[in-house]
C-alpha cells in the first residue's frame, strides 16, 4: 500500500506540473485573460489586436 501511494502522489504531482507549463505557455504568449481554444487556434492575430 505505501508504494502504491508513493506512485498516485507522483503521478499527481507530475500532472498539475505538466498542466501548469501547458497553462503558463498558452496564456503567457500575450495577454493576462486568455482566450477560448477555438479562437486561440482559429485567429490569435485577430486577438490580439483586440486586446
Amino acid at each position: 500500500m505505501p508504494a502504491r501511494i508513493l506512485l498516485i502522489v507522483l503521478l499527481v504531482m507530475v500532472v498539475s506540473i505538466l498542466s501548469i507549463v501547458v497553462l503558463q505557455q498558452t496564456t503567457g504568449s500575450g495577454s493576462d485573460t486568455p482566450p477560448p481554444e477555438g479562437e486561440l487556434l482559429s485567429n490569435p492575430s485577430k486577438m490580439a489586436h483586440e486586446l
